[in-house]
């Protein structure tokens, strides 16, 4: 079937025969190219639904074959794979129109899965293309094509939700960062067992301009370069790694301040910090929710007190 059809692109000709083999037992049709430019010759050809290509090879890389087969007008769905991982890389095949970036040694089980995935979408793309086709063809003939394309947005458009952007939602980020980093160390192979000191506030602290497209980009950055299962704020991009984000503002407590003192500053300035959410800021000093509000009611009372001993004398000279 042509919808099982994989062109494998590998210089290294054991790890290519036996992936071939793997494949091949696994139900698809695999055809082998040694490089780019024995590949590229067989593309028109086999038709391949996807094309799974190395990215170092000699000759004609991978990433110049991608541009090359792209300018042809390939459909075939890329999925790139490396032995030496980088962010540049994996943006730049990305950017091309690579479907996936998968790091070697690749286990047998999960490029199945994407496989499947990427069978899946393209089978999707194929059906809405025609579906499309046809549609239009229809309507057209009866002077109705401009009508069907409004209509479905009219009947749609009924609530329209506005998502404020994730500057004003920095109690979502950590549960963000979780699910992102789950995503990207299975895609890149990598075990990451926690965030590294520092790492999460330097997140907390970035304003986000692209919003959550930036922070996954930054989490799968983050875990291309992650080494020891730690994520590092040296990991993050260099946007990110400023005196902000490794340190919180200096503290206002003078020396020889009480506890409360020094409780209080810590509580207001981590507030500060992740825009006012209780529930973030308690998570971040290991405290209760409860004892954050409790003490943020306590400090309005002792702010009250204040302002009114303040006042106190100029109205007793007023009624003088």
């Amino acid at each position: 079937m042509a919808s099982k059809r994989i062109l494998l692109v590998d210089d290294e000709v054991n790890a290519r025969s036996a992936l071939k083999t793997l494949l091949g037992d696994a139900g698809y049709e695999v055809r082998e190219a040694k490089d780019g430019e024995e590949a590229l010759a067989q593309l028109a050809d086999f038709a391949p639904a996807v094309v799974l290509c190395d990215v170092r090879m000699p000759r004609m890389d991978g990433l110049a074959f991608l541009n090359k087969a792209k300018e042809q007008d390939s459909d075939a769905t890329f999925l790139m794979m490396t032995a030496f991982a980088n962010v540049e890389s994996a943006v730049e095949a990305m950017r091309a129109g690579a479907e996936n970036y998968l790091v070697k040694p690749l286990a047998l089980d999960s490029l199945l899965v994407f496989l499947g995935k990427a069978l899946e979408k393209r089978r999707l793309e194929r059906d809405t293309a025609s579906l499309r086709e046809r549609v239009h063809q229809r309507y057209r003939l009866s002077g109705k094509a401009d009508r069907f394309r409004d209509e479905p947005f009219y009947r749609l458009n009924v609530v329209t939700v506005v998502m404020p952007p994730l500057r004003r939602r920095k109690g979502d980020i950590p549960a963000l960062v979780s699910h992102f980093v789950e995503k990207y160390a299975k895609i890149y192979n990598k075990v990451v067992r926690t965030l590294g000191p520092g790492t999460l506030n330097a997140l907390l602290a970035h304003d986000w301009p692209g919003n959550v497209r930036e922070l996954e980009n930054a989490v799968e950055r983050a875990i291309v370069l992650c080494a020891n299962g730690e994520l590092t704020v040296d990991d993050l991009p260099p946007s990110l790694r400023g005196p902000k984000a490794h340190a919180p503002a200096a503290s206002t407590v003078a020396p020889g301040a009480t506890l409360r003192d020094m409780e209080r500053d810590a509580i207001l300035r981590t507030l500060a910090l992740v825009d006012g959410s209780t529930t973030l800021a308690a998570e971040m000093l290991g405290i209760s929710v409860r004892k954050v509000q409790y003490r943020l009611k306590e400090y309005r009372v002792v702010q009250r007190l204040a302002e009114k001993h303040e006042e106190g004398p100029v109205a007793q000279k007023a009624l003088a």
